[in-house]
């Protein structure tokens, strides 16, 4: 019989050691994951309120919080800036995500001191005015909204893609989108707008199409235009 050996490792230390370094190898994959960079001489900050900075959708704010604030809560709290969506609190869903310097990130897992003179651009800040960007027109030509609580999250991350890569392959868009999770059965309309507004935003007036049927060669033509017939609803 094989002689047994006798470890010191208790069952709590067990948990906390490899349910951890599971935890920690996660985050080094997940498109949402953001490690702030040690500043050269930290700041001492707390336990009480806190002077923060921020910059949102292109406008500079300064708030009061408590250093564990989260930036979700600031944002639809004293922002009131509701588009971006509160689901599982947990960095897991991806409905809370942002734009942070162009990088999506889970605004529940990033406390609001940790961000501070960082860019940040929720759905509120991507049209101009009256005037929806590309992205979102894409999304609606292709019917690709959803429930409403994914729909900022794709927008936002597609954009993001659009801005490193203009002609993103069918896996690059379900890879970019891949962190938000949604039952609502529109990710092939998802990669579909992705790949619409690719040549519009480049200032390009033309889109290439995969012709399944012509043995996948690309062919050339005019981008698909919204319907501009009135809808009448009776009552």
């Amino acid at each position: 019989m094989a002689k047994s050996t006798s470890t010191n490792l208790s069952r709590r230390d067990f948990f906390k050691r490899f349910s951890g370094q599971h935890r920690s190898d996660f985050l080094k994959v997940t498109p949402y994951s953001y490690t702030p960079k040690p500043a050269d001489s930290p700041e001492r900050r707390g336990p009480g309120p806190v002077l923060v900075k921020l910059r949102v959708n292109g406008d500079f704010h300064e708030l009061q919080v408590e250093p564990q604030t989260t930036l979700l809560e600031v944002l639809r709290g004293p922002l009131g800036l509701t588009g971006v969506k509160q689901g599982c609190d947990r960095g897991e869903c991806g409905a809370c995500t942002v734009l942070m310097n162009n990088q999506p990130v889970c605004s529940c897992h990033l406390l609001a001191i940790e961000v501070d003179d960082a860019d940040i651009l929720t759905i509120e800040g991507l049209s101009t005015g009256d005037t929806l960007h590309k992205v979102q027109e894409a999304f609606i030509r292709h019917d690709a909204l959803g429930c409403g609580f994914c729909t900022p999250a794709h927008i936002l991350c597609v954009k993001a893609l659009l801005d490193k890569d203009p002609y993103p392959t069918e896996q690059k868009v379900r890879d970019a989108v891949a962190g938000v999770t949604c039952s609502c059965g529109v990710q092939q309309r998802v990669v579909a707008a992705a790949k619409d507004p690719a040549p519009v935003m480049t200032g390009l007036s033309s889109i290439q199409f995969e012709d399944q049927n012509s043995d996948n060669e690309p062919i050339t033509g005019d981008p698909p235009q919204a319907d501009d017939t009135d809808i009448v609803i009776e009552e």
